[in-house]
């Protein structure tokens, strides 16, 4: 559907609707299909499109195509921030962050993946009914590079569940966060620069900080994971990995049998990239994170 057709469609002329921000960012390793299908899919948002505000950071040089696929987008997309150089995931998070306006919820995207219709729509429900909650995320279909579903992971629901999974692995995924603004403002917790680990980082912080949290149990995301998710899992990411884990357990719950826990993991990311595929999908996976 062209992109113009599909905003006038969704657009309803409601100040009384919440505004909302999307945070992503695009850079020259993304492939253009799949942020094509990310960016579109937040248009076909069952949520007033006059409501949605983009904010897209773009993490240093790119190529013709991935400028062109901006320039498709432009007239939608709130603001676009060019980035001169590649500086990485923290870096174009934290600009977004400090460069919102008067939204009241902040949600993150990645530009792989696929917000489902009622995404928005049922997130902001639930918060604007839920005003003690400060991060809200959600259950999540995985799918692969051709957007088939490979498995359907379900995250814990409530608060004390969450914090409580935190020591053993990431009980939220990033890409679904749906944080109220105004306690971002308040707090204005920054992404630290962790390699491939800003999602957990930034986790460990805002729970140190006493936000409250909580996961939506439907399905309103599809989170895609290609064949070079698990090639990814390099040792460099698995040590900051447990450093995180080690710093973050030991600042929530001091000498605790959860400091174990970060060991088990960095030793499961030491396992070939089949049986590490077997692993992250296995039902017992699943109840260690449930």
């Amino acid at each position: 559907m062209h992109v113009s057709r599909l905003w006038r469609r969704n657009s309803m002329n409601d100040a009384s609707v919440p505004l909302v921000a999307i945070l992503t960012t695009l850079y020259s390793g993304d492939i253009i299909s799949f942020a094509d299908i990310a960016l579109c899919s937040i248009w076909e948002q069952t949520y007033p499109g006059d409501r949605i505000h983009v904010y897209l950071y773009v993490d240093g040089p790119i190529g013709l195509e991935h400028k062109a696929l901006v320039e498709k987008w432009k007239p939608l997309v709130h603001r676009v921030i060019w980035g001169v150089e590649n500086k990485g995931l923290a870096h174009g998070l934290n600009t977004l962050l400090h460069s919102v306006e008067n939204e009241e919820y902040l949600l993150r995207m990645d530009l792989d993946d696929i917000s489902l219709p009622t995404r928005i729509e049922q997130q902001v429900h639930f918060m604007e009914g839920a005003p003690q909650i400060d991060l809200l995320g959600c259950n999540t279909y995985e799918i692969n590079e051709a957007g088939s579903v490979v498995y359907e992971r379900s995250y814990p629901e409530v608060h004390d569940s969450i914090v409580d999974r935190l020591a053993r692995c990431n009980p939220m995924l990033h890409p679904t966060y749906c944080i109220r603004a105004s306690t971002w403002r308040r707090d204005a917790i920054s992404y630290r620069s962790l390699y491939l680990n800003e999602d957990l980082g930034f986790l460990f912080d805002v729970t140190l900080k006493g936000w409250r949290l909580h996961n939506i149990q439907e399905r309103l995301f599809q989170w895609r994971t290609g064949r070079g998710f698990f090639g990814r899992r390099k040792i460099r990411r698995s040590f900051v990995e447990l450093k995180v884990y080690l710093v973050g357990v030991w600042s929530i719950w001091r000498f605790s049998p959860r400091l174990l826990w970060p060991f088990a993991r960095f030793a499961s990311r030491l396992l070939p990239p089949p049986l590490a595929r077997y692993m992250y999908r296995s039902d017992l996976r699943n109840r260690l994170l449930g």
